[in-house]
């Protein structure tokens, strides 16, 4: 509860608590946190700022004792016997055995009669024992509702009952109502205490001193979330004439206690204490309070005080002055009904109210509070003001003492229940913006609570009143969680609160309260009833919070928390799996999830972004102004507007990318933590992937109450016995009952048509569950024989004309007098009437029997007087069961008259005497024992009938003539008036009003301010006092079908439904507004609710005049046909507000057709507020009388019938199981993306976190762990996410939706009947496109396909996948499954036009393929879905996928067309160079083979080079048809290999121009030039190829082996190891070190040669320019080579037009100007002219030269001789 107000100055400026004022109150702080924690659970969201305060000492509570000072009479004096009665030994009871025999008899029975109920009961038997019977309503208006106690008090105690021994703490375990006994102190003026503390649920407790709940205190009140506090005092036993009261509380006999569990077992605790009552000692008028104000009465201390209010929510307001500093006891006992106490001790605050007061009690029931007080600082009294509000018009009493004892109790000794209990209003929460917030009980405690004191704060457990409406969720049902997963170790000296900063419930209604930044700066104020343990109380407000975060993720923790929540077996019942949903989310809460979740968020990147989402939630802060106005955030406007979903912006954060330095660093798996954090990341953006819609199971549930609603039985008309022939029972005559107009039909015949009609009504989901049967399908016939057999039970029952059995009743034992009857029902499906105490949390709320089937035999029927006690209306004529069986056993044993049957068929009772006269005469027989005497058959038959409703009513006088009346029909006003003039005025108490005698004409007593009352001339909803409404019955047949009927509106009009109105007055009604408590728009808690507004319980007004002078208000009477009725449109919805109205009940509220209609995914409808039952005519039957004998009473007879009630828990487990599979399917979806993700991220992140030293808290544990526990085999084991699973059953539709699409399930067929489908999710990262470089991959690289591409059985590229893939898992083949995905526009028309679905056969681990399926659009709220519609195997994989048309054809391309082109260019250019090297190669065979010429390196360079080209001439003609796209070996051999005869080739020329460099042209003596040559030659290409064959062998060697250990869960992409890279930088770098040397040297030694020839003037025609050619091409061609392989390796460039460029200019030109520098036809032509040249000169030197050396030859011969050889 949170209270706008501003604080006042006084407030503001008193008790600014001081560190020295901590040490006055003996307790020091030792620390103030704060921390906000998240937390997504039962499909809300909420946030929290949790605080902490430690002190240094222990905290303690304090319960008490404490009564009003009075003098005991009733007690055993000193001397006297006792004659108190013990009723405590079941073995003597009452215990006689040591008793006084002077004493008189205690008595074994008690008789209480209240107002018109009678209540009985025995003494000994307890509750077993106790009755009430309903005596008809006297014409006086009650204090109570006439069926208010109707027999409330027949449940069973689950045992006998159990003594209590006085200061004895006692602890019990029980589903059924445990009755307590303990016989009092009759010596001692003896005060009581009692506490009765649930430790889990929470029961209702009644104490006093009869066995009977109705007749002593109980406590429930508007929440049970509390401990039950009784002080029984003797001054409790108030004296009736007094003070009105029917409580029975102090006594000196025996006490009585009752703790009832509500629906679900429940453990409590239970002690009983006493203490001995100060005297009343008359105090000197002197020293008695003196009222000092007008408005407040002041109280003496310790005295009796009395309050009396008459009105509903009055105000009484005291003062109490405080003189002494001591521990006050606020005593507020409920003797009769509760009522509301706030305190305020600040001055400026005297009328204090639930807005402004200090302290606030408001348990409904027994009220008790103890303060320490003091005086003011300058010795001043200290005045407190009190105002005590009434629930309902009450008297009451209160004391308030200093004479009372303190039971001090400890937080520790505590459950975590028992002292969140303990400490409620202990505190308020002031907040910065000037108001404050309480936590008076749980169901309060919004959006501040009080907590449990845990090592981890946790705020839910006990359940948050944020979660009570949480969607199929019962809070009163959830077992407490596991140590473990709470935490739940105590933290001792700690007081801990929370405060929900926000919240958002998943179902349109959202709240934001504070922010957290205000939160911290909030205070917290001590109301002084925490004390420390020297019992001085906290007095103090705290403020200064400091922001506190969490420690560092502990794995080891971590993991036994998870391992702490056991998942419920395979088909949980709701509540199991509730339990277990409720703990996964309280994992949210636990320090270890946070530490750990913090762990894995700071491995993630977000980016802020605003996001287009739609939705239903509050987009408005609580203090915005908008945030009233929208129903989304206001719920309370829902009630006149719809929420719907809207297009909203919102900031979100959205998962880029992940911290690779960190998860390197931190995680032993990059690739397996990488997916699983990319998992995580994803399901963090969009945590809502998993939810189910509310409105799903609603519906579910909804289908199966309709189904048990609408077979409900109904015993048919009947005029013979022909119309109920159908209802046979083993070919028996069914007879039609003459004297109920109904057919007797066999009960059972009845019973098995609902079972029938409902199991024909179920879903089949809901059947297979019902029915518990796997097969293909169900036989309806044997499953109604089978589950009506199953749900046979002893009943009381009777048949005949009246039949009855056991009907439930849904009552309060709240004493809320307004509340309507929900009665007659057969079991909880039962359709209500809304009322206004569902809106305001009454509780104490019970379903029971109206007869208690120990008491059948006193049940019975007698035919011939129509007497029989029916327990839903009340008695017929007698006034007991006995009388009616008395009166009728007296009649005479034989009468005239005519029986349907010889059973129990009520008898029509002719007043012929004799058995001649009777048998000689016939009559007329109509409806209700009424008959006609001396009319023909066709005269009966077609003349005389009775209609089922009246055709009309009017109003008629009980007086004789219209008479003069007052205004005011009050009995005192009108004695007042009697006595001031003699015999003018008379009251009437019959009829309630005041007679003007002396006025008997109408002008006399208008004239004289009167009223003239004329009941004839009364409009019919205005018909009271001595008026009265007088049916008008149907003239015939036809009047009856054409104007008989009643409409439903007539409950609002009957004295059942509004006792203290005359039966069909009017009701002066108002709209709806006002705003419970609970936030719900409804009624006040002293009017009555119906479809068209609110109207007073008691009448105000009783004239349309009168009502519609009021602004607001309208008068509403009661629809006269059928017209009227069923005019009366309204807004109908399912009332899902209210906790107390049985399930799935309606009501009206004020919308309009066009907003009731345009709610989404609600359960609106535009509907007839009535509805109109149209009449029905019996017509006469002529029957000859009948002489008969032996009609006697017919007693009810106990016999086992269908239960109706247990047919429903069978159904409603049976639904629930269906609601808890939806729920598994949600909750196993986020525990796989949620917490099994975050799972693997801590365990594979954290080993290094103890091993690093980086939590010293961990170094104890270093010894525990195993490397092994953290290996990815381990912490990685999913791979595909759940997205949903479904329970689908034979002949059922049914939904299963996802973030990206959904699939429609269709009516199946299984052999079992039902499987569960689950579908889970397959990433199209899966099918990313990657492939590992080779040493070539960068030269010319293969054409990879789009990411996510789809190939044919060619392997060509026809499409991409869109959207992620769907594993479908089914225990059976499943057909027509409408699968669709959410997808719009196509983002590559233009290649691939065609959408398709791609589809993976099961257990197969191939690429999708298309599906060539028939695609449809679905568009939904404004979604446009893909889908097709196909027959699915189980472990099929579908996909969502654009394609090209002509798929099937589609090629494998390795390469685009404009690469190919290139591709084959360069092949032939590669080519035609290769065929000019053949042919130079052709003319070497021929110098060597025909002119024997020997072998040089021109040869060689022409050789290598032309076997380069060929190679590189082969790679690009066979490169285009991909056949080396997997062949590594080719890639060496035609690429890496002709690299390296590449650079032997020119290497070959560098080696034999340094040669004629140095050896030749600078004349450097060698002895052998051939050898030294081929010696260079070798070395330079030995060291080539010892390259080579080292990087082939270390790349083929070292590729790429992923380690992964987490399965499928992470894409294992095609990549180079590091050692590839290595390698491939490391030949890349040898070939820019090669080129680079090449040019160099092709640069010096070509320009040395050059030069030399020059300057030497050498004449070698022709080939000094193909030298200059042959430098400048070879070395700007190789310094190009290194740019161009620098570009290649540095920038990843993979372009066909830079390769194609940098190939023709580094290669292929090269290669061209070697073969023309060395062209071998110049050389043949050269050495042609030589050989000739050589010849003539050879002649001529034998001719002239004798003596001369043979072979010599000068230094310039050998230089062009050399020259010749190498460059022609």
């Amino acid at each position: 509860m949170y209270v706008a107000i501003i604080f006042s100055s006084m407030e503001r400026e008193k008790r600014l608590i001081s560190y020295c004022q901590f040490i006055i109150n003996a307790i020091n702080i030792i620390s103030k946190t704060v921390i906000k924690k998240d937390i997504s659970i039962l499909n809300s969201d909420l946030s929290y700022a949790l605080f902490d305060i430690e002190f240094d000492d222990e905290i303690f509570i304090h319960d008490s004792l404490a009564c009003p000072n009075y003098n005991c009479t009733d007690i055993v004096n000193e001397g006297e016997s006792d004659c108190s009665c013990d009723y405590t030994d079941e073995s003597d009871c009452p215990k006689t055995n040591g008793r006084d025999p002077a004493c008189e008899p205690c008595p074994s029975t008690f008789e209480e009669k209240i107002d018109n109920i009678l209540f009985k009961g025995d003494m000994c038997k307890g509750l077993g024992g106790t009755t009430s019977t309903v005596i008809p309503p006297s014409k006086t208006k009650s204090n109570l509702k006439s069926n208010q106690f109707d027999n409330s008090s027949s449940t069973e105690p689950a045992n006998s009952w159990v003594v209590l021994e006085l200061d004895k703490e006692q602890t019990f375990t029980t589903d059924k109502i445990i009755e307590f006994r303990y016989k009092a102190n009759a010596k001692e003026c003896m005060g009581m205490f009692l506490k009765i503390s649930p430790l889990e649920g929470f029961p209702m407790s009644y104490f006093g001193s009869l066995p009977s709940k109705d007749l002593i205190r109980f406590i429930s009140g508007s929440s049970l979330q509390r401990n039950a506090v009784y002080n029984i005092c003797p001054s409790d036993n108030w004296e009736k004439q007094d003070h009105f009261t029917y409580i029975k509380s102090w006594t000196t006999d025996t006490y009585y206690i009752y703790v009832e569990p509500q629906q679900v077992q429940t453990t409590f605790t239970i002690v009983l204490k006493s203490y001995q009552v100060p005297n009343d000692i008359p105090k000197p008028e002197e020293s008695l309070c003196q009222n000092f104000l007008d408005s407040h009465r002041c109280i003496n201390e310790g005295e009796n005080t009395f309050g009396e209010p008459y009105g509903q929510d009055q105000n009484q307001y005291y003062t109490f002055q405080v003189f002494e500093a001591s521990n006050y006891f606020f005593q507020f006992p409920s003797i009769f009904l509760g009522n509301f106490i706030y305190i305020s001790d600040d001055d400026q605050i005297k009328f204090p109210n639930k807005n402004n007061a200090k302290w606030i009690k408001e348990d409904s029931y027994e009220n008790y509070l103890t303060l320490h007080l003091e005086p003011k600082s300058k010795g001043e009294p200290l005045t407190i003001y009190l105002c005590v509000t009434t629930f309902n018009p009450t008297n009451y009493s209160f004391t308030i003492t200093r004479e009372g004892i303190l039971y001090q109790n400890s937080i520790y000794s505590q459950s975590s229940q028992q002292g969140a209990l303990l400490l409620l209003s202990s505190s308020r929460f002031l907040s910065p913006r000037g108001w404050y917030s309480l936590c008076i009980d749980f169901a309060d405690c919004k959006p501040f609570s009080i907590l449990y004191p845990r090592q981890d704060i946790n705020p839910l457990y006990p359940v948050p009143v944020a979660l009570y409406d949480a969607a199929d969720f019962d809070y009163n049902g959830v077992n407490p969680p596991n140590d473990i997963v709470l935490n739940n170790t105590f933290r001792p000296r700690s007081y801990q609160f929370s405060f929900l900063l926000s919240f958002n419930n998943g179902k349109g209604i959202s709240n934001e309260y504070l922010s957290f930044e205000d939160a911290k700066s909030s205070k917290l104020e001590f109301l002084n009833t925490i004390s420390s343990s020297n019992k001085r109380p906290l007095n103090l407000i705290v403020d200064g919070f400091e922001e506190i975060t969490v420690n560092s993720c502990d794995y080891l923790k971590y993991k036994s928390t998870l391992g702490s929540i056991k998942e419920p077996n395979k088909t949980p019942t709701l509540q199991e799996l509730n339990d277990w949903r409720y703990q996964l989310g309280m994992l949210e809460l636990n320090d270890n999830w946070i530490a750990c979740n913090s762990k894995a968020y700071d491995l993630l990147s977000f980016k802020t972004m605003v996001k287009n989402i739609s939705t239903s939630s509050c987009s408005y802060h609580f203090n915005d102004h908008r945030f009233s106005l929208d129903p989304c955030c206001n719920s309370t406007l829902q009630y006149y507007q719809c929420c719907n979903p809207r297009v909203v912006q919102i900031e979100v954060q959205n998962y880029q990318d992940i911290n690779k330095e960190m998860v390197m660093d931190q995680c032993i798996d990059f690739d397996c933590t990488k997916s699983a954090l990319e998992e995580y990341g994803d399901y963090l953006s969009d945590d809502k992937q998993c939810d189910v819609p509310f409105y799903q199971s609603t519906q579910i549930q909804l289908a199966s109450y309709n189904a048990l609603r609408s077979c409900k039985p109904k015993t048919p008309n009947c005029l013979t016995n022909s119309d109920c022939s159908k209802y046979s029972l083993n070919n028996e005559v069914v007879e039609c009952d003459l004297y109920t107009r109904r057919c007797l039909i066999d009960i059972q015949v009845l019973d098995r048509e609902y079972v029938a009609c409902v199991i024909n009504k179920l879903s089949p989901a809901v059947l297979y569950s019902f029915s518990d049967k796997n097969t293909t399908s169900l036989n309806l016939t044997e499953i109604t024989i089978e589950k009506y057999n199953q749900h046979l039970a002893d009943d009381c029952i009777s048949g005949g004309s009246y039949p009855t059995r056991t009907t439930y009743k849904y009552s309060t034992d709240t004493p809320y007098y307004g509340y309507y009857p929900i009665n007659g029902c057969l079991d909880e499906s039962c359709l209500t009437h809304y009322d206004s105490a569902f809106d305001y949390q009454v509780s104490g709320w019970t379903w029971e029997p109206e007869i208690d089937i120990k008491e059948c035999s006193g049940f019975g029927f007698c035919p011939r007087l129509n007497c029989n006690y029916n327990f839903k209306y009340g008695l017929s004529e007698y006034n007991s069961t006995s009388s009616c069986e008395d009166a009728c056993d007296s009649l005479p044993s034989e009468f005239c008259g005519y029986c349907s049957n010889n059973k129990e068929s009520a008898c029509f009772v002719s007043t012929e005497n004799t058995k001649q006269s009777c048998e000689e005469k016939s009559v007329c027989l109509l409806k209700n024992g009424k008959y006609i005497q001396g009319v023909t058959k066709e005269q009966c038959e077609n003349e005389n009938g009775i209609c089922s409703h009246p055709c009309s009513r009017e109003c008629t006088s009980l007086l004789q003539s219209p008479i003069c009346v007052t205004n005011d029909n009050s009995m005192n006003s009108c004695l007042h008036s009697k006595n001031e003039s003699l015999d003018q005025f008379e009251w009437d108490p019959s009829y309630h009003f005041c007679q003007v005698l002396s006025l008997t004409s109408e002008d006399s007593c208008v004239s004289s301010g009167y009223i003239w009352r004329d009941c004839t001339k009364q409009p019919i909803d205005e018909c009271y006092g001595e008026c009265r409404l007088r049916d008008i019955a149907c003239k015939n047949k036809q009047e009856c079908l054409d104007r008989g009927g009643e409409c439903s509106d007539t409950f609002y009009f009957s004295q059942k439904s509004s006792i203290y109105y005359p039966t069909g007055i009017g009701k002066c009604v108002r709209q709806h507004t006002l705003i419970s408590p609970t936030g719900v728009v409804g009624c006040q808690t002293d009017e009555n609710d119906t479809p068209n507004g609110c109207y007073s319980v008691d009448p105000i007004y009783f004239s349309k005049k009168e009502c519609e002078s009021q602004p607001g208000y309208k008068w509403w009477g009661s629809a006269r046909n059928k017209t009227d009725c069923i005019s009366q449109m309204g807004c109908r919805i399912l009332d899902q507000q209210s906790f107390t109205n049985l399930p799935f009940n309606y009501k009206f509220n004020e919308m309009d057709e066009y907003q009731c209609e345009s709610c989404y995914e609600s359960f609106n409808t535009w509907a007839n507020k009535f509805n109109w039952t149209d009449a029905v005519w019996f017509s006469g039957v002529y029957k000859q009388l009948n002489w008969i004998s032996n009609k006697t009473y017919v007693q009810r007879d106990i016999k086992k019938v269908f239960s109706y009630q247990s047919f429903y828990n069978d159904l409603k487990d049976s639904t629930g199981k269906i609601i808890a599979n939806l729920y598994r399917s949600q909750t196993y979806c986020k525990k796989e993306r949620n917490q099994n993700t975050l799972n693997s991220i801590v365990c594979g992140c954290s080993f290094s976190d103890y091993y690093s030293g980086n939590d010293s808290s961990n170094s104890n544990n270093i010894r525990s762990l195993d490397e092994s526990d953290y290996s990815s085999r381990k912490c990685f084991t999913s791979s595909n996410p759940l997205l949903g699973l479904v329970r689908q059953c034979n002949g059922e539709n049914s939904t299963l939706s996802f973030a990206f699409g959904k699939i429609i399930l269709p009516n199946l067929f299984v052999s079992a009947g039902c499987q569960v489908i689950t579908v889970s999710q397959l990433s199209k990262k899966t099918y990313t496109s990657s492939r590992a470089d080779t040493l070539t991959s960068n030269f010319v690289s293969y054409q990879k396909p789009d990411n996510y591409g789809v190939l044919n059985q060619k392997e060509g590229i026809i499409g991409t996948l869109l959207t992620d893939g769907i594993i479908i898992k089914s225990d059976y083949r499943l057909s027509q499954v409408l699968i669709c995905f959410i997808f719009s526009e196509n983002p590559q028309i233009s290649k691939y036009p065609v959408f398709d679905f791609g589809y993976i056969p099961p257990n197969q681990s191939i690429k999708p393929y298309p599906m060539e399926a028939d695609i449809f659009e679905l568009n939904k709220n404004g979604t446009t879905y893909k889908c097709i519609e196909s027959d699915v195997e189980s472990n099929s994989t579908f996909f969502l996928m654009n394609r090209k048309e002509d798929w099937e054809n589609e090629d494998k391309q390795v390469f685009d067309s404009p690469t190919v082109s290139l591709l084959y260019i360069l092949a032939t250019l590669f080519l035609v160079t290769t065929l000019y090297g053949i042919y130079q190669i052709i003319f070497i065979t021929m110098q060597l083979r025909i002119d024997k010429k020997n072998l040089n390196t021109s040869h060689l360079l022409i050789v290598f080079v032309t076997l380069f080209i060929f190679l590189r001439s082969i790679y690009f003609f066979i490169m285009p048809k991909g056949l080396l796209l997997a062949s590594p070996v080719g890639d060496y051999i035609l690429v890496v290999l002709p690299t390296f005869l590449y650079f032997t080739a020119f290497s070959l020329i560098i080696v034999l121009w340094f040669i004629i460099i140095f050896l030749v042209l600078k004349n450097n003596p060698s002895g052998n030039l051939t050898k030294r040559l081929y010696t260079i030659v070798f070395i330079v290409n030995v060291v080539l190829y010892i390259l080579f064959v080292s990087i082939v062998i270390v790349f083929q060697l070292t590729k790429y082996t992923p380690n992964n250990e987490c399965g499928s869960r992470i894409i294992i992409e095609a990549k180079n190891s590091r050692a590839q890279t290595t390698v491939s930088i490391l030949y890349a770098v040898i070939q820019v070190f090669l080129s680079l040397v090449l040019s160099g040297s092709f640069i010096y030694l070509g320009s040395s040669i050059y030069m030399t020839i020059k300057r030497n003037k050498l004449t070698i025609k022709g080939k000094l320019v193909k030298i200059f050619v042959l430098t400048i091409v070879c070395s700007v061609t190789f310094f190009l080579h290194s740019i161009f392989i620098l570009i290649l390796e540095a920038t990843n460039i993979s372009s066909i037009a830079l390769s194609f460029i940098g190939l023709l200019l580094t290669e292929v030109l090269p290669a061209v100007c070697i073969f023309f520098s060395y062209d071998q036809r110049t050389q043949l032509n050269e050495y042609k002219k030589n050989c000739k040249r050589e010849n003539s000169i050879s002649l001529s030197r034998k001719s002239n030269s004798i003596g001369k050396k043979e072979g010599s030859s000068t230094p310039s011969d050998k230089s062009s001789s050399n020259i010749d050889l190498n460059v022609n």
